[in-house]
């Protein structure tokens, strides 16, 4: 409290005899009191509504499941498991665990260098492990320092105690950011937008008390910030256009100067104060480029056709990012994007015509905008601007919710802005009013206004962090908002069929309710299908869900359209040695799962199921070197351990067979594999006995 009354004291004398007035005029109003009540809020109660909305709005989401990307980068990524990975976060990037010989086909995304993230993960993971609901806590949390942030930052920009509050209050509950809060990898938003909006409060303090100390805070905040995502980068611009907006109000009242010194020496203000960002950006990317091999990255799902096509895309994705400001519900993880090619196309001419008419007005009227507007506006699309390259960006997700996450403040202050004046403009009115008016002069539309946005907001956040509750419930929500993406269809489909089978491993499931779920899911994987008739990953799931409904047949059918569309899917191929292993032609199975082990020699499955094709057909010594390969992929695999054992007493190795099961033995009572330990004690019992028949 003693800083920010600090900062306020040392700003300009007129604006802050403009900050009294107008905080009177609002406290000692008889209308509008829900204005007059943000105004007396001292700090420490701000702090307090904004915990206590956000812990509203977000409350249901602290109970969802790892979905999308989490599976990943926190389920499957081993790196994170270990403290080693506090050093290697700083010479990898973000997905450098999936360059690893065991990793499978999936492409590795963009190589993102964002060390701080990688940190945290590791961080959460010792605290948490596999507990989701910490994960999720750790996101709010860093959410609720954002909107703190946001209102200390507007405190010092806005100067209105009442503007500050609302904003924050906005920027808290708004339903847009639940991509990045509720999805816990979606943290890299919330997490430097922390240090982005520290960074830029105390630069903005530094801009009036000329303390050195503040300046060097903000650089070390900046430098934080751009090791948690690329995107704080945008700084540098957001300081640059500040000084240019504190320039040019100083320049409307200096007389005697021409209107290209005015120029230059807004230019050269604005670039000293810049320089010293443009300092720490460039400390930020000599690493960067060493680690991921260039300033940018080769993505193989970019576009990669005329650059025109890109500008005649751009303007229908701003006018969208624009759309889910304004209407931020039924909101999706994927919205199906293309890139535009017809210059006389609607998508094309309506978006151009928008955003011409924004920009006519903004040009018209722009000696009359004040400053606040211009830094409400600058803070809405400064950040989003690193986006809006759509060379980087794969062709259908050229748009994701999370993008727009610090730019909610520039639009919440825009709100909060339109709110205040109309508070302003409601005082005359109502105090002329009929006394039948009471409850109108008591509250004001605009206090009316302002509490229903806060409370609608709050519940369209609760209601929209339901669909990140699992991947069932993400899927199906994208499937239901883009119907015509086949993409949505498969992963919903494949969210079922993979949730089926860990209920039914759990028997939580009736055989009919199973059946009825595979049935439902391979309509979903249908509809995929009609949509992408030359996916052959829609395929392979397809013979899974057969698979699961016991029509081997029609599975089979399934894999090798796969294959046929894609010879190098090794999954199919793996899959359709699976069938014929089931059925005990172990011949045909061996043929298919080496064909598999041919495109993928690193696949832990592929090794175990070929072992067990030789076991299974007597050739223990070929099994013995195939099962040693899966287990060295994966050390604590119970199976494996089982069956290698078995194939070691058959070729003579008990000392080594004795050695394997009782280290099995002790993972299965540790993880209380209850029918896998009785298996191996009976086996262990038997070779300390001599015995003769293994226990297959």
């Amino acid at each position: 409290m003693a800083k920010t009354k600090m900062a306020r004291k040392s700003a300009d004398p007129s604006d802050a005899k403009m900050a009294i007035s107008t905080s009177k005029s609002l406290v000692q109003q008889k209308t509008n009191r829900w204005f007059g009540l943000l105004e007396g809020l001292d700090t420490s109660r701000v702090v307090l509504l904004i915990i206590l909305v956000c812990g509203l709005a977000y409350a249901n989401a602290l109970g969802g499941d790892f979905v999308f990307d989490d599976t990943d980068q926190i389920v499957e990524n081993k790196d994170i498991r270990s403290w080693e990975n506090l050093e290697r976060a700083f010479t990898t990037h973000v997905w450098a665990f999936r360059e690893r010989p065991e990793a499978m086909r999936v492409p590795i995304p963009p190589p993102y260098y964002r060390p701080l993230f990688t940190v945290l993960f590791t961080v959460e993971y010792h605290l948490f492990g596999l507990q989701p609901q910490g994960w999720h806590l750790v996101s709010l949390l860093l959410h609720i320092l954002c909107s703190i942030g946001v209102y200390y930052v507007l405190l010092l920009l806005a100067k209105r105690q009442a503007v500050a509050v609302l904003a924050a209050l906005f920027f808290a509950v708004y339903s847009i950011h639940v991509e990045s809060v509720s999805w816990i990898s979606g943290v890299t938003d919330p997490l430097f937008s922390v240090f982005f909006l520290a960074s830029f409060y105390f630069y903005l303090r530094y801009r009036s008390e000329k303390k050195r100390a503040l300046r060097i805070a903000s650089l070390i905040l900046f430098g934080l910030s751009t090791l948690s995502k690329e995107t704080a980068l945008s700084l540098v611009l957001l300081i640059f256009c500040a000084e240019w907006i504190e320039a040019s109000t100083a320049n409307d009242a200096a007389t005697g100067r021409s209107a290209s010194l005015r120029f230059g020496a807004k230019l050269s203000n604005a670039s000293w104060m810049t320089l010293p960002y443009v300092g720490v950006a460039v400390l930020y990317l000599i690493p960067r480029y060493l680690v991921i091999g260039g300033l940018g990255w080769d993505n193989p799902h970019t576009y990669h056709g005329p650059f025109f096509n890109i500008l005649l895309t751009l303007p229908y994705v701003v006018c969208v990012y624009f759309l889910h400001l304004l209407w931020p519900v039924n909101l999706s993880i994927a919205y199906f994007t293309r890139i535009e090619i017809n210059p006389i196309s609607a998508r094309v001419l309506l978006p151009v015509l928008i955003l011409f008419g924004i920009g006519a007005g903004l040009f018209v009227y722009r000696k009359t905008i004040s400053k606040e507007i211009y830094y409400a506006l600058i803070l809405l699309l400064i950040p989003l601007l690193p986006v809006l390259d759509l060379r980087n960006l794969s062709v259908e997700y050229l748009i994701f919710d999370r993008y727009l996450y610090l730019s909610v403040m520039g639009w919440a202050w825009l709100l909060a802005l339109g709110l205040v004046k109309l508070a302003e403009w409601e005082e005359p009115r109502a105090n002329q009013s009929a006394t039948q008016l009471a409850p109108y002069r008591r509250f004001g539309f605009s206090s009316v206004t302002a509490l229903v946005l806060v409370v609608m907001l709050t519940v369209a956040t609760a209601k929209e962090n339901a669909s990140w509750a699992d991947a069932q419930a993400l899927w199906s929500q994208a499937a239901r908002i883009r119907p015509n993406f086949w993409v949505t269809h498969y992963n919903a489909g494949l969210a079922l069929y993979d949730d089926t089978r860990q209920r039914e491993r759990r028997a939580v499931l009736t055989a009919e309710e199973a059946k009825s779920r595979y049935s439902k899911a391979r309509e979903l994987l249908t509809k995929a299908v009609a949509l992408a008739p030359d996916e052959p990953s829609i395929f392979n799931a397809l013979g899974q869900t057969d698979v699961a409904l016991g029509e081997t047949s029609r599975a089979i059918e399934n894999y090798r359209q796969a294959v046929a569309i894609d010879p190098q899917m090794f999954e199919a191929i793996n899959n359709l040695g699976a069938i014929y292993f089931n059925t005990g032609d172990y011949r045909a199975a061996e043929s298919y799962f080496k064909t598999a082990l041919a495109l993928r020699p690193q696949a832990t499955d592929f090794h175990y199921n070929l072992g067990l094709c030789y076991s299974r057909q007597g050739r223990f010594a070929e099994a013995v070197p195939e099962l040693e390969k899966a287990l060295q992929y994966a050390q604590n695999d119970v199976a494996t351990l089982y069956e290698l054992g078995l194939v070691y007493e058959q070729v003579g190795r008990k000392d080594a067979a004795l050695n394997i099961w009782q280290r099995g033995l002790a993972i299965c009572q540790a993880q209380s594999l209850n029918e896998l330990a009785e298996k191996l004690s009976a086996n262990l019992s038997r070779l300390t006995k001599h015995g003769s028949t293994p226990d297959w």
